[in-house]
């Protein structure tokens, strides 16, 4: 989950950010429409999605994908992606009253992020080592494979292996874990 537009902008208003794709060769995005207070997707109001077809076919992080949200003085959100390389694009326009939360509904979700608001960051922290530690792993594979370092590969493959196969690691372990792998494998 990532915040484009805050509660409480002022409207009209518009915002972007660039996004990019986590798998390899990747020529499609789904773009999905929440609203809400917590970091965890399933927490908060889905509006809608969309996808974009046509993107950058290209190693995961490259691609840039434009991300629009905007919403108009009636307070319609108008949604729109874009690649940036190839133009590919794509929109969704969200009606104030489709699928938008009630006053009493926005007031229950904003004491909720209130009462998770430490384990909200908590999962935030762990979810940036894991990413962290995976886009190391990604990248030192790469590394290793270019170098044929057969022995680096299959330590490497064995970390990304408990990695996936521990879902709940603490940040201490996923850190602990990049930087054991970091100074054995310097890529």
């Amino acid at each position: 989950m990532s915040v484009l537009i805050k509660r409480n902008t002022a409207i009209p208003v518009k915002k972007t950010r660039v996004y990019t794709t986590e798998e390899d060769w990747q020529t499609t995005e789904k773009v999905v429409i929440f609203e809400g207070e917590r970091a965890c997707v399933v927490d908060n109001n889905k509006l809608g999605e969309f996808e974009i077809s046509g993107i950058e076919r290209a190693k995961r992080g490259e691609p840039q994908i434009e991300v629009t949200f905007e919403i108009d003085a009636n307070g319609i959100l108008h949604v729109s992606a874009r690649d940036k390389k190839t133009g590919a694009k794509n929109q969704t326009t969200i009606s104030n009253n489709r699928g938008r939360l009630t006053q009493q509904d926005i007031d229950r979700m904003v004491e909720e992020a209130e009462k998770y608001k430490k384990d909200d960051a908590q999962m935030l922290k762990r979810i940036e080592a894991r990413n962290d530690l995976e886009a190391y792993l990604y990248r030192a594979l790469e590394a290793a494979s270019k170098k044929n370092d057969a022995a680096a590969q299959t330590a490497l493959r064995d970390a990304r292996d408990w990695m996936d196969d521990n879902e709940e690691l603490t940040v201490r372990e996923l850190e602990d874990k990049r930087r054991a792998l970091e100074r054995a494998y310097k890529y």
